[in-house]
This record gives C-alpha cells, structure tokens and sequence, in this order.
C-alpha cells in the first residue's frame, strides 16, 4: 500500500508540473487615434484598386482620430489630387476637411462622417512596417476599402 501512495503521489506531482498556466496577459488593444494617411483605395463596384505607390498625392489624404472621439478627414496637398480627369475623378482637393465622430472596441472603429450617410467599418492592426486602420465603407450600392497606414 505504501508503494502504491508514492507512485500515485508521484503520478499527481508530474501531472499538475505538466499543466501549465497561461499567465501572459491578453494583448491590449491598439490604440487608433492620431493621424492615418491613406495608403490605398479600392471598390469593386467602381471596378478599381489603387495605392499611393501608383498616386503619390493619395497619401495626403489625412484621418486625424482625435482622443476626445472627434475627427477630421482632411486633404493636406498643394494641387488637386486626380485619379482621372476624364471622366472627372478627384482623389483629394487641397484645404477640403470633414469632421466627424469616431469611436473604438477593442480593435474595431466606427467613423461617421460629415455628409457620408453610413458608417465606416475598421479595424486597427500591427503590421511589419507599423500601424494599419482598414476602413469599409458602404457607399449607395457600393462598398470601399481604404487603408490607412501610421
């Protein structure tokens, strides 16, 4: 009997030795607020797709996601931003800004624009170059994409 108590000791020892806690605390959301710059443009409606890579003047289109739940999209550059003049498709004019409310979850964002009738829809992550804010948008029968980078 005595051998039998120490091998069951023995056995309850490495049991609970093997079952480990997760002590890691859960992953803190990430912070959105601050200034985002539009990195890319994308509506499969509209049938187009593009970066800042192939429009530079893209990338002065602003999100400023104020702490006090406040913002402000604002176009930053010089000269008028064009995807196409013909037929007329304007990416940013210089000195246009809207405000806004934003609020955050976790990691998800909701936007609401001044003079957008819907929401925006995103969600903060880590990236390997920093800090990416993907934002849907749904538009009268058409959904964007934008990608903010910070």
């Amino acid at each position: 009997m005595h051998k039998n108590y120490r091998i069951y000791l023995t056995a309850l020892i490495i049991f609970f030795s093997s079952c480990k806690k997760n002590n890691s605390p859960a992953s803190a959301p990430i912070d959105a607020s601050g200034t985002w710059s539009t990195s890319s443009l994308s509506n499969a409606t509209s049938g187009f797709s593009i970066s800042a890579a192939q429009y530079p003047c893209l990338a002065s289109n602003k999100l400023i996601l104020n702490n006090d739940g406040t913002l402000s999209q604002t176009y930053v550059g010089i000269d008028t931003c064009y995807m196409t003049k013909l037929p007329l498709y304007i990416l940013g004019i210089p000195g246009s800004s809207s405000p806004g409310t934003w609020t955050q979850t976790g990691d998800s964002v909701i936007t609401h624009i001044e003079g957008i009738p819907k929401p925006g829809l995103g969600v903060v992550s880590k990236t390997s170059t920093g800090y990416q804010l993907l934002i849907k948008d749904s538009v009268v029968n058409s959904i964007g994409v934008s990608i903010l980078i910070r």
